[in-house]
């Protein structure tokens, strides 16, 4: 795997609190985007932090678009942390526009001051180590720092666990920082494992049809995708439920414009809970015709989280997604013991 996660912030109307990845200070605005119709607003010291797989320190990749010239906001756009929410290493343009990374106090490199206006896309990769780190920023797919065989881990981490961003000021036109079309990554498969560039939007939708459904229930009337897709969002009265493992149901989601193509990757998202005490796990699939690919079964807890699988070939061929293939694909949802 090397695409971990995405986010292009539009399937949650506007709402915050139904943000699927772990939020913190920051809001969806529709004032600026990139793509489609909202992004993440950061508010003025505010920080939003996205848990990764803890399991590696080698590489976190974190691209994302902004809507300013980033040194008015003091923007730290990459900051890697440890299980317990210590700080490992970060990187942030600072108030003369220069691009600096640090590893505690520790200056690792610094960048010549940038002079231009508007958007920019900003992409970080480090190596979390505590001898041969590195770390390489570019903007707009130019690379403006890289520092090689530095310490980038502050403390005695197992891997990083998670990856931020955050707003140190305001901007001039006082309308704050927005981000929009993120996606990290991992140097752990054979595709997109290193720098995925600018251009790339992050396209997101709610599953609208069923495909099959065994053993699971809505609790009203027949459609498992119209209890899915939480519009509108009612809490826990629209909902499916399963009782023995091996129920499992199929959906699939609106039709992509043609135009859409080189496709890193299809990612399945599902916010689930178990019952009671016992174990449950959860199974995402993807179907692409008669071929199935099936991602972790993730071990489920009493309370809500959300759970990705990332399928970055289709099935059916084992290579990139072409959009008919995506426009094709279904999602499968395995209940197991």
């Amino acid at each position: 795997m090397s695409i971990c996660g995405a986010d292009g912030f539009d399937t949650y109307g506007g709402n915050a609190s139904k943000m699927l990845e772990y939020r913190s200070v920051c809001f969806l605005s529709s004032y600026w985007s990139h793509h489609g119709i909202y992004s993440a607003f950061i508010t003025n010291g505010g920080e939003m932090v996205w848990p990764i797989d803890g399991t590696t320190k080698t590489v976190a990749g974190f691209g994302f678009h902004t809507n300013i010239f980033m040194y008015e906001a003091n923007m730290v756009f990459f900051r890697a942390y440890d299980s317990t929410g210590v700080e490992q290493c970060r990187a942030y343009i600072n108030s003369s526009g220069r691009i600096q990374a640090y590893c505690g106090s520790n200056l690792l490199g610094s960048s010549e001051s940038i002079v231009e206006v508007g958007p920019h896309h900003i992409e970080t990769w480090a190596r979390i180590d505590n001898l041969t780190g590195w770390i390489e920023i570019r903007v707009d797919g130019v690379v403006f720092l890289r520092v090689t065989n530095v310490k980038t881990q502050h403390t005695a981490i197992a891997g990083c666990y998670y990856l931020g961003v955050k707003s140190d000021g305001m901007p001039s036109d006082g309308n704050g920082l927005y981000i929009d079309d993120l996606i990290w990554a991992d140097d752990s498969g054979t595709l997109n494992n290193s720098f995925i560039g600018p251009g790339k939007r992050v396209i997101e939708d709610v599953c609208d049809s069923d495909v099959a459904a065994t053993g699971y229930t809505p609790t009203s009337g027949t459609s498992v995708s119209a209890m899915l897709d939480d519009i509108p969002e009612d809490g826990d009265t629209s909902v499916v439920t399963s009782t023995a493992s091996g129920d499992n149901f199929e959906v699939g989601f609106p039709a992509l414009d043609d135009t859409v193509n080189n496709f890193l990757g299809v990612i399945f998202s599902h916010v689930s809970k178990k019952s009671d005490a016992g174990d449950a796990t959860m199974t995402i699939s993807s179907v692409s015709g008669s071929s199935v690919s099936s991602g972790s079964a993730n071990a489920l807890a009493t309370g809500y989280n959300v759970y990705n699988a990332v399928f970055e070939v289709d099935p059916a061929t084992n290579a990139p997604w072409t959009n008919a293939a995506a426009q094709a694909a279904t999602a499968r949802f395995t209940h197991g013991a």
